[in-house]
């Protein structure tokens, strides 16, 4: 999921969907919550999860990393 966010959504905003916490002085300063942002965030990935059930395309099919076949050489 984190990876597919980073397509649609600000760092910082993806981060918060998976609980991490902010780092550095962000952690001290930044009390923002997102939560406009995050719920926003969840409708669009539940859209796409919809879309992918009901037999669509994955749009990041063509963004995965490639995976080695058995000899050892990319597909």
């Amino acid at each position: 999921m984190r990876t597919h966010f980073s397509g649609f959504v600000p760092h910082e905003v993806a981060e918060a969907a998976i609980g991490h916490g902010k780092k550095g002085m962000g952690k001290v300063y930044d009390m923002f919550k997102y939560r406009q942002q995050l719920r926003a965030a969840f409708k669009q990935w539940s859209a796409i999860l919809d879309d992918v059930l009901a037999g669509g395309a994955n749009p990041y099919d063509d963004e995965r990393p490639q995976r080695r076949a058995e000899g050892g050489s990319p597909q």
